[in-house]
């Protein structure tokens, strides 16, 4: 009877960890997207008050915040799966 026990038991423990790392890749791809708005808000500056850059460099930023709001999408949806596994 244990045996039904014990693969539950490593099955939980596998979903747990799964979900855990997911919260930790949620974490950085979060402070990834913030650190992309403060470089994007200092290019802003630099290309359009002080006119260092063009402005076409604003789409770097733009892009990299596009790409990382969805792989955020991507790892929040893989993380709810995981949750409630």
């Amino acid at each position: 009877m244990s045996q039904p026990r014990a693969e539950y038991a490593k099955r939980l423990e596998a979903h747990r960890a799964m979900a855990q790392a997911r919260d930790h890749l949620h974490a950085r791809i979060g402070n990834s997207k913030l650190a992309t708005m403060v470089a994007g808000i200092v290019v802003a500056w630099l290309a359009l008050k002080d006119q260092l850059f063009s402005a076409y460099c604003l789409a770097l930023p733009v892009t990299a915040y596009a790409c990382l709001a969805l792989a955020h999408e991507f790892v929040l949806r893989a993380r709810a799966r995981a949750a409630t596994a």
